[in-house]
């Protein structure tokens, strides 16, 4: 088996580079708030559909919003207060 050696861009190690890690940290965040935030949606979708509901134009757009990437993940967390919902990313 051969020896793994973890780069990052300038040649350095990995372990050894904080704003490598840094960056993996908050993106695995977003990716992990997206996960979140996506089962949720569909958990609220799906609910109304099995009782026969219409799915609600709110939040249809809160659906919508969640598609959309934001610039920053800093968007997300700053919004998610003000959702009406009572619902953290």
């Amino acid at each position: 088996m051969r020896d793994r050696v973890r780069l990052s861009l300038d040649g350095g190690r990995f372990a050894e580079d904080q704003f490598a890690q840094v960056a993996v940290t908050q993106a695995a965040s977003e990716i992990g708030s997206a996960i979140l935030q996506a089962d949720r949606n569909v958990r609220e979708v799906y609910e109304h559909a099995v009782r026969g509901e219409t799915i609600p134009a709110e939040l249809r757009l809160w659906v919508h919003r969640d598609q959309v990437p934001p610039p920053s993940g800093r968007w997300r967390r700053s919004t998610s207060c003000q959702d009406g919902r009572g619902h953290l990313p």
